[in-house]
This record gives C-alpha cells, sequence and structure tokens, in this order.
C-alpha cells in the first residue's frame, strides 16, 4: 500500500511521527540515574493521567481479558465488552512481543500516525487536482472544527482569561497534538477517512458496475470507529444519510436536467 505513495510523501509522514516521538525520546535519555521514565507526556497536566489509564486497559488486555474491567474502584462489577476495546485489542497484541506496555504504545502510536498523514495525502489527492494542493492540504489540514470551541473566547472575559491556549487543554481538538498523545486518536481520523473515501468510491460507480465493496468497507471503517469514538460514528450517521440522499435526489436531478439540455 506504501508503494501508492510517493517516496516524499512516506518521508514526510515517517518525519512527523518521528517528531511527535522527540518529547518522549528526549524524557527517556534524560531520565536520572536510578529512575524509570514511564512513557508518558508531562503536559497538559492530565496527559500522564491518560496515558496510565490507557495502559492499564492495555494491560488487561495482556492479562489475556477481552472486555475491560473499571480498575480505580474496589467496587465489584461487570466486564464492558468493546469499552476500550482498541487497547484491550493492543494489550491482546503485546502478548505476542516481548517489549513493554509503554513501548507497544508508543510504537502503535508511531505507526498510526504514519497511517494518519498518508491517510490525509490520499484525502486530499481525491477531492484536489494539483500536487501543491496535496502537500498544503496535508501540512495545514490539522484544525477539527467544533463549535464550541472555536468560540469559547466569546464566554466570560474573566473565565476566558484563566485559560490556556487551547492547544495546552485541548489536544485532541488538533490532529497532531492528538497523535501525539494517543494512538487510538490516530486510529480514529484514519478510519473517518477510510468510511468518507470508501463513500465516495461507491457513489462514483455506475449503477451498472456498482459493486458491495465500497458498503463492506464504509461499514467495517464505521463499526470500527464506533468502538474507538462512538460520538464520531453518531455524527457519521446523519452525514452519510444526507449525502446518500443528495445523490440519490438533487444530483441525479441535475444529470436529467443536463440530458435534457436544461
Amino acid at each position: 500500500m506504501m508503494k501508492r505513495f510517493s517516496r516524499s510523501v512516506r518521508l514526510f509522514a515517517v518525519a512527523v511521527a518521528f517528531v511527535t516521538s522527540l518529547p518522549y525520546i528526549v524524557g527517556l535519555i534524560s531520565t536520572p540515574s536510578g529512575w524509570r521514565y514511564s512513557g508518558a507526556a508531562i503536559s497538559p497536566d492530565n496527559a500522564a493521567l491518560e496515558f496510565n489509564s490507557n495502559l492499564a486497559v492495555m494491560w488487561q488486555g495482556n492479562q489475556g481479558q477481552w472486555s475491560q474491567q473499571y480498575l480505580f474502584t474496589d467496587e465489584p462489577h461487570p466486564d464492558l465488552p468493546l469499552v476500550q476495546g482498541f487497547y484491550v485489542a493492543l494489550g491482546e497484541l503485546s502478548r505476542l512481543m516481548p517489549f513493554s506496555l509503554a513501548l507497544i504504545y508508543h510504537l502503535a502510536r508511531f505507526a498510526l500516525t504514519v497511517g494518519m498523514v498518508l491517510a490525509i495525502w490520499s484525502f486530499a489527492s481525491r477531492f484536489l487536482a494539483k500536487s501543491y494542493e496535496h502537500w498544503l492540504a496535508t501540512l495545514f489540514c490539522h484544525r477539527r472544527q467544533r463549535f464550541g470551541v472555536d468560540f469559547y473566547w466569546f464566554l466570560d472575559p474573566a473565565t476566558t482569561a484563566q485559560l490556556p491556549p487551547i492547544e495546552f487543554w485541548l489536544p485532541n481538538d488538533f490532529n497532531l497534538l492528538g497523535a501525539l498523545y494517543l494512538p487510538d486518536f490516530a486510529a480514529a481520523v484514519i478510519l473517518q477517512i477510510i468510511v468518507m473515501l470508501a463513500f465516495d468510491d461507491w457513489v462514483k460507480l455506475s449503477t451498472a458496475t456498482r459493486r458491495i465493496s465500497p458498503l463492506l468497507i464504509l461499514t467495517l471503517a464505521l463499526a470500527a470507529e464506533a468502538i474507538i469514538q462512538p460520538y464520531v460514528a453518531l455524527l457519521f450517521v446523519p452525514l452519510l444519510l444526507m449525502l446518500t440522499a443528495y445523490h440519490i435526489f438533487s444530483a441525479k436531478h441535475l444529470s436529467l436536467r443536463l440530458r435534457a439540455g436544461c
């Protein structure tokens, strides 16, 4: 699959993944003698907490559990199937590797960051014609727009004055910053792009040549997205329904008018 991308694009994707790994490499090599680096980031404040929580889920998978239990309570409770399924599966995979859970976490984050950059390039290549446009989109298409975040500066000035820049308290609103901390974030971005490209593949096929494979890919990617980021999958359903309605009604009527010479 990597052969479909030019050498420069592949090198750029690896370079981005390496840059997002530098803070952890620096933390590892600068750890004082007698100390052990956990592999967590120190900023933002909740980064280490989230890292440790994810490793706890991976540990459960490493112990052979295929469903998650909340380990931060002593109260008995049933397992939660599919919840945090990404990290449970990553923990199961770790049973096959002679590495620590932290190293596997960062290896997955590195590989998925490479995949995320390539996925963004693929998305740009589908809808933009020129090479420089592909590069611009890949370089700058890293802001995830959300209404509640983009307009937070219009809140009470006394409140916003106490908030640091958004990059420091909501990094997962940015593709690269999200991939810097969370491998499941990069996986979710990849799946979202697969969903949209599979849908585009399907609607571009004529009725005579329309195949089930794009819809199958879309369904599987959307199901995986529902495990990793359920709220995003819920947003995709009405979006896909609206796009389907457009291609059934508006696009079809436009095509008929063009054939009629209107």
